[in-house]
């Protein structure tokens, strides 16, 4: 029987978090089908509160990163970072 090969970019995923691998995050960029790898990088959320814009900044926001893109995957994780830079942002500016 032959062996299956791995998809590519699969030692990229093998290296994220478990919560993140369990998540499905694909190996193949779905814009582009470049590599996805967890990347670290700054990132600014726009969001709206109250019906007013709001920016929140974070130096170092961690999610999987089209390696020849850039397109972002977001996960559950990335959603509690922003999260967690919105409660801050807040809790600062009042």
């Amino acid at each position: 029987m032959e062996k299956q090969q791995e998809p590519v970019g699969s030692e990229t995923i093998a290296s994220f978090p478990k919560e993140v691998q369990k998540s499905r995050i694909p190996t193949s960029c779905p814009m582009c089908k470049g590599t996805v790898t967890l990347a670290t990088f700054p990132y600014t959320a726009k969001l709206t509160r109250g019906g007013k814009p709001v920016e929140v900044h974070m130096e170092k926001f961690t999610s999987p990163k089209c390696t020849k893109c850039g397109e972002i995957l977001f996960t559950r994780d990335s959603d509690d970072q922003i999260t967690a830079a919105m409660r801050e942002h807040l809790t600062s500016s009042s």
